[in-house]
């Protein structure tokens, strides 16, 4: 117990011993509130998000249920934010899971809670299909509902049939709006009634009671499942799914009142436990600071103020003062400590004598530095917040004309062209608020000649810097490199020019070219209708594939153009509809009815991307594959599969049992005019307008191809807008090319 070190061991040691158990205690109590609290805030959270819940819901029903850009499929934003609340909520009910919650109560009422969520929202989620199923108006099973009708109406025009006709209608109206199903079954008799009236119409020729009655048979079937799928909602008649979502909030509010009530217990316990504990703790650790202040007054107080009055001496004579050798009592480290501040005098006089050998060193480097600063290109110099120039180099004479005499003392703002002044007041402004920060400028200032130089100027902010207090600007003459930017920029805005007009000159002679090959074609039509000889219809067929030809040249002319120039337009795809119409579009190429079409599309989400650019790619990849076919073999199959990859991207693949490309072509294949063959019938634009349009929509392609055996091109593209999921199965079966009309 001789040094310092071990007799402040000792008595810390003592000290936490007795405090660490009460330290200890308070801690585990003071956690155990902190997660109470946390559960109390996030059950909170939780309860306002299940009433957002319920707004959502009665605003989807007020709005987006009547509204009919939903049924269109245009989504709804009511659903977005619900499911995203749902989310948020199962999100803070996995926090609360995490948590260290020793109350079995608690927990048990959070996995309630989970499971009436998942409940909850899958209810809602069906609702919503069915409210979608149902539609408005002229959407969904009531707008199929109402064309039926509409049809009768507006073809039926028997006067004593008509009364039957607003009857049915004005039984319809009463169950929509009361809900009455009384007006089920008079709806049921008049429609039957009404469908004998017409069998027994002798006015009716066959084919039209035919057409009538099937529209009336379409009508109360969709009428019929409209009261179906209503009862199925509830939405007036409290029942069904508009109950089961009242119950499942009936159960959030017990569930959420049981938690809070059981919080509220637990933190009243452990604020009392707590309570105790920590006015023992404070007694205990008043009384041993009282110990511990006495004890160290006594054993360090004479030795320091011993040395306090060594180093007071030292100080005064300027570290000059003889060692002296001080008696002390104390045979622990503070002997020491003397000792080693006599060392320290003795090396401090030692360190003054280098000092004064350094200024000297640094005094002729900054001589150095200064020579370096005037003999230079740039121009540096110094300014205060209010844009004075305190400082100027010598090089300032070589930039604006002016010497350092001339120029410091003026303001900065001087001789700054009248369309630049803003801008540098500006740039002043800004670095004067980022100390540190470097800033960039260009501008104009006159030279002392009076022509203007344009300089490029580099700030930086050390108004904080005592040693410097300006900010720093270093400028040079840029006026060569910015008259030939400006050269460089109107050569750059001539050959914009020249390349727009050059693009409408295609544009419109494209078309020009268009309209007259398809006034020859119409009158080839003709003259084949009126001829009789099979030479002269042979010849005709013949020009007839020839315009073709142009005219699928000129079309890929005017594609290229368009995907050129119109900008990306992101819409929902149909991709059933996009490829049905492809094929349609292409029923002129010969062979056409040779051709199976194996068509597989898994759209199980919305899908954002260009229609017109997706379908300029499927007519290219198409026709090519049918123009390109083996006919030879027993089976022309054509494969077309649409999927959603893991990354939310579409991945689409089109292949074909065709000739198949050489492997020496395939790399060329998408260059602008490339044909593999003198054989090939194509423009040689296809494959390239394709791979411009993939470019374009950020997508990517591959190619497989094996001669003889067919070809596989894949082609994937992001979805630009991510929307809801939807259950969207389809399979397409097999199409034979001769069915499509």
């Amino acid at each position: 117990m001789r040094t310092i070190k071990s007799k402040l061991l000792l008595v810390y040691l003592l000290f936490t011993c007795i405090t660490f158990s009460s330290c200890f205690y308070c801690y585990t109590i003071y956690r155990a509130r902190e997660y109470n609290a946390e559960v109390k805030d996030l059950i909170h959270v939780i309860s306002s998000e299940i009433l957002l819940l319920n707004k959502l819901e009665m605003q989807f029903v007020a709005y987006d249920s009547k509204n009919n850009l939903f049924f269109e499929g245009a989504g709804s934003s009511y659903v977005e934010k619900h499911q995203k609340l749902v989310d948020s909520i199962n999100k803070k009910i996995k926090i609360l899971e995490h948590q260290d919650i020793i109350n079995d109560k608690i927990a048990q009422s959070l996995e309630q809670l989970k499971v009436q969520i998942i409940y909850y929202n899958n209810d809602f989620l069906t609702f919503v299909s069915k409210i979608k199923e149902r539609g408005f108006r002229d959407l969904g099973v009531e707008g199929l509902m109402r064309s039926r009708i509409h049809n009768i109406e507006n073809s039926y025009q028997k006067s004593q049939d008509e009364s039957l006709l607003l009857t049915i209608r004005r039984n319809e109206k009463d169950y929509f709006l009361r809900k009455d199903t009384v007006y089920i079954g008079k709806h049921r008799n008049n429609v039957l009634l009404f469908r004998n009236q017409i069998k027994n119409n002798p006015r009716l020729s066959v084919a039209e009671k035919k057409l009538y009655m099937d529209w009336l048979d379409d009508y109360f079937q969709f009428f019929s499942k409209w009261v179906k799928i209503d009862k199925e909602i509830g939405i007036d008649q409290g029942t069904g799914l508009t109950y089961k979502m009242k119950a499942h909030n009936t159960q959030f509010e017990t569930i959420l009142q049981d938690i809070h009530t059981e919080s509220n217990r637990s933190d009243r316990v452990l604020s009392n436990n707590n309570k105790a504990v920590l006015i023992t703790a404070i007694g205990v650790s008043v009384i041993l600071s009282i110990i511990l202040s006495v004890l160290f007054s006594y054993i360090f107080t004479k030795p320091i103020k011993e040395l306090s009055d060594y180093i007071d001496l030292i100080v005064k004579n300027n570290f000059s003062v003889p060692t002296k050798n001080i008696q002390t009592n104390s045979n622990d480290e503070i002997k020491d400590l003397f000792d080693n501040l006599n060392w320290m005098v003795n090396r401090v006089e030692i360190y003054i004598k280098e000092i004064k050998k350094n200024e000297l060193i640094i005094e002729a480097s900054e001589k150095k530095f200064r020579s370096l600063i005037e003999n230079s290109n740039d121009a540096i110099a110094l300014i205060d917040q209010s844009g004075k120039i305190l400082y100027a180099s010598a090089s300032t004479a070589k930039v604006i004309g002016y010497t350092s005499d001339e120029i410091e003392g003026r303001l900065v703002f001087e001789d700054i062209h009248p369309k630049d002044k803003i801008k540098f007041v500006e740039h002043l402004k800004n670095i004067s608020l980022q100390p540190g920060m470097n800033l960039h400028v260009e501008l104009r200032k006159k030279h002392k000649d009076g022509s203007y130089r344009w300089l490029e100027c580099h700030s930086c902010n050390m108004l904080e810097d005592l040693s410097i207090h300006a900010i720093i600007t270093n400028y040079r003459d840029i006026t060569s490199r910015k008259i030939s930017e400006f050269k460089i920029e109107n050569q750059y805005r001539e050959l914009q020019k020249v390349n727009a007009e050059l693009d409408g000159f295609v544009y419109s002679a494209s078309h020009d070219l268009k309209a007259p090959l398809l006034s020859i074609l119409g009158i080839i039509n003709i003259a084949k209708a009126d001829s009789k000889e099979e030479v002269s219809v042979f010849y005709f067929d013949m020009i007839e594939s020839s315009i073709k030809k142009l005219i699928h040249v000129i079309k890929d002319i005017i594609n290229f153009s368009r995907n050129t120039h119109l900008e990306v337009e992101q819409k929902a795809v149909d991709f059933n509809q996009i490829i049905q119409e492809s094929i349609q579009s292409l029923s002129y190429l010969e062979n056409k009815g040779k051709v199976i079409f194996d068509i597989r599309i898994n759209q199980s989400k919305i899908f954002y991307s260009d229609k017109a650019r997706l379908g300029m790619i499927f007519n290219n990849m198409i026709s090519n594959a049918i123009i390109y076919h083996n006919y030879k073999q027993e089976k022309s199959l054509i494969s077309i599969s649409v999927s959603f990859t893991e990354s939310d991207q579409v991945e689409i693949i089109i292949s074909d049992n065709g000739q198949g490309i050489e492997p020496i072509y395939q790399s060329k294949i998408f260059d602008m005019f490339y044909r593999a063959s003198t054989d090939s019938k194509g423009s040689g634009l296809g494959l390239y307008i394709v791979k411009n349009i993939i470019d374009k929509m950020d997508g990517t392609i591959e190619l497989i191809s094996i001669p003889g055996i067919g070809t596989q091109f894949k082609m994937v593209f992001a979805n630009k807008e991510v929307g809801i999921d939807i259950p969207v199965p389809f399979e397409a079966p097999s199409i034979n090319y001769s069915d499509i009309r």
